[in-house]
């Protein structure tokens, strides 16, 4: 689905930025994912503010405390969850003693996001128990802007996450999807938000995106209304329905710039490798399919972030976490 669609960037003013407040505040509250973000109207920032602050709050928390990770899956430890989900804002609820990592999405979003991004990595507390430890990168991180921020953790996101390993599938076509579903939120015939529920070859290309849809929520791209009945139906903490998905203000500036400038099937690493290729570099043009194997001279390309500034005061930007290529 081909979007030669053209837009204007523009600045996002206060009055934008208080309307998307205005749209997280009436998202419904899931009932097992408890919103509970209230000092975005106090931030004035033009993205959600407390994303980065719950981040920052992750960051912190393995600073101070150990965070022993289990040996298999190599995700945190049970009895960490109850405590780190207590420092968020955005709180899984319905959660026992016994809940594992993926019952806790917000923080199971978050770990893939500092690994992939470099804040933390994983080592042993003694012979045989591995945990979480921050790296020297953490403290570039505490040191940027909070724009600065969630542009770091929109590019990891996009860029460095695995997002198979993320959503816990063995295959996956979100790429491929997800900029088709995107093109149909931008497009001007779209007067509202997109009906996934009336939508069947849609709701059943987006089956197994489950918590995918809150990932891009929390990032300010869009909201969700979400489709308890059909959680019901399937009875388990693994799925995850929507009805519908709308932009935000916020979003409606943000995803034109994915789709044309950040396209993910060049951006996002893993994927690329998946593919064959040997050493992508983020953002490079795709190679030939004879030459995925090998290594070739690539010119380097703009930073992730280039592209947003914008929509952003440039006083804000111009800073982000070194990558090693």
């Amino acid at each position: 689905m081909a979007n030669n669609r053209m837009f204007k960037m523009e600045q996002l003013s206060l009055d934008s930025f208080l309307d998307d407040v205005n749209e997280w505040d009436n998202v419904a509250s899931s009932t097992k994912i408890n919103n509970q973000s209230t000092d975005l109207r106090q931030d004035r920032k033009r993205f959600p503010i407390h994303i980065v602050q719950d981040f920052t709050r992750f960051i912190e928390y393995i600073e101070k405390e150990p965070v022993p990770i289990t040996k298999t899956a190599e995700y945190i430890y049970e009895k960490s969850l109850p405590k780190l989900n207590e420092c968020m804002s955005v709180k899984a609820e319905n959660v026992t003693a016994n809940s594992q990592q993926i019952h806790y999405p917000y923080i199971h979003f978050f770990y893939h996001i500092a690994l992939a991004g470099r804040l933390v990595e994983k080592t042993l507390l003694d012979s045989t128990t591995p945990r979480l430890l921050i790296t020297d990168l953490s403290r570039v991180f505490y040191k940027l802007t909070d724009t600065e921020k969630y542009l770091f953790l929109l590019e990891t996101f996009w860029v460095d996450v695995n997002w198979k390993r993320l959503l816990d599938k063995k295959v996956s076509g979100v790429h491929d999807i997800l900029p088709d579903v995107f093109n149909i939120l931008i497009s001007e015939k779209l007067k509202s938000g997109l009906q996934l529920d009336k939508e069947r070859l849609l709701s059943n290309l987006t089956f197994d995106w489950n918590y995918l849809f809150l990932y891009l929520e929390w990032l300010g791209i869009w909201m969700c209304e979400e489709d308890q009945a059909r959680i019901d139906d399937y009875g388990s903490e693994k799925y995850y329905f929507v009805k519908s998905i709308a932009l935000t203000s916020f979003g409606k500036k943000v995803v034109p710039i994915l789709v044309e400038a950040r396209n993910i099937k060049k951006w996002n690493i893993p994927l690329r490798k998946e593919y064959g290729e040997v050493n992508p570099l983020p953002g490079s043009e795709l190679p030939d399919i004879d030459v995925l194997h090998t290594s070739r001279k690539i010119n380097k390309v703009p930073p992730f972030y280039r592209a947003f500034s914008d929509i952003f005061d440039k006083r804000d930007i111009g800073n982000t976490i070194p990558r090693s290529y």
